[in-house]
């Protein structure tokens, strides 16, 4: 059994943490704009984490424990994977600018 909620927060706060070394601003603009589809998963995986951590807070368990870290393993590659595609298509609209995406926010 899961001693408390708090593996939730210090699990979600790598996973954050993470992100946003890779982050480039304008990214998850790009994804609603370009990639609605992963914006969606992405959006709806955030509301199942949510309800996944709530149910975790009030019943801590193993169980709720290894979904959440299932769907925020998923979330952190989605995230990761539409930074990535915003980079490629700045280095290719924007190749003057390439040494903004190099910059870490």
């Amino acid at each position: 059994m899961v001693r408390d909620e708090n593996q939730f927060e210090v699990t979600f706060r790598k996973a954050v943490s993470a992100i946003e070394k890779e982050y480039v601003p304008g990214a998850l603009r790009f994804a609603g704009r370009n990639l609605p589809s992963v914006k969606r998963e992405i959006l709806l995986i955030e509301d199942n984490l949510s309800r996944v951590w709530k149910l975790g807070k009030e019943n801590p368990s193993k169980q709720a424990i290894t979904e959440f870290r299932r769907l925020l393993r998923r979330w952190y590659r989605l995230n990761l994977w539409v930074i990535e595609r915003y980079k490629e298509h700045m280095r290719k609209e924007n190749p003057k600018q390439m040494h903004l995406l190099d910059i870490q926010v």
